[in-house]
């Protein structure tokens, strides 16, 4: 598998292992800041991607902003986007895993799972049984989801979180580190401690 690379900052870094560990054949990558990577060539800015036709290859967006991660794929939409899982993840037969997506090493995906597009499920953190995570979403390293919860668009669970059975958490969420989450919270807002509690409700952009 032939696979363009979109960032180069410490994501992309993790990415890059990922991409070793599976064999692909990392062509290039792009960053509008600087070359970072001395083993791949220089696309040069993400702008100037759309304007370069690679028909044979495939892109990943490993940047950790989840906003920023959308606002890119969504310049990209010609291209197929490539989903990376390091060999050590264990994901159940029967998860479902969109495009794009992003899951680290020994991160788990447990039975009648759905993970979205351009998702981040980062290292040693878990996902249980029939949960739903959105679109552009960010489970933190060393963070757990248990059983049937849905994680909206955008959400980021800060690391070692934990997020307990059935919760419903809103679209562009902000979960603080270390908080444990055991009500639904709604769209936007920023929550943090044990029991998370909403310390800000911001106005939701997408």
């Amino acid at each position: 598998m032939s696979v363009i690379l979109v960032g180069g900052g410490g994501h992309a870094k993790v990415v890059v292992e990922i991409l070793r560990r599976l064999s692909c054949d990392v062509i290039g990558y792009c960053d509008d800041h600087a070359e970072v990577f001395e083993d791949y060539h220089y696309l040069g800015k993400v702008a100037e991607l759309p304007s370069v036709d690679y028909p044979e290859c495939s892109i990943i967006v490993a940047i950790g902003d989840n906003r920023a991660r959308k606002k890119i794929v969504g310049c990209l939409s010609k291209y197929n986007f490539y989903t990376a899982v390091h060999p050590t993840a264990a994901v159940a037969d029967d998860a479902v895993i969109q495009h794009g997506t992003m899951i680290m090493a020994n991160a788990s995906v447990n039975s009648g799972t759905l993970v979205g597009c351009h998702v981040i499920i980062n290292t040693n953190a878990s996902v249980d049984h029939d949960c739903t995570i959105g679109d552009f979403a960010h489970v933190a390293p060393g963070s757990h989801i248990a059983g049937g919860v849905v994680v909206g668009e955008g959400t980021i669970v800060g690391i070692g979180s934990a997020v307990l059975p059935q919760v419903k958490i809103g679209d562009w969420v902000t979960i603080g580190a270390g908080s444990v989450v055991n009500h639904d919270i709604p769209d936007g807002a920023i929550v943090f401690g044990v029991p998370a509690r909403i310390w800000k409700s911001s106005e939701l952009e997408s």
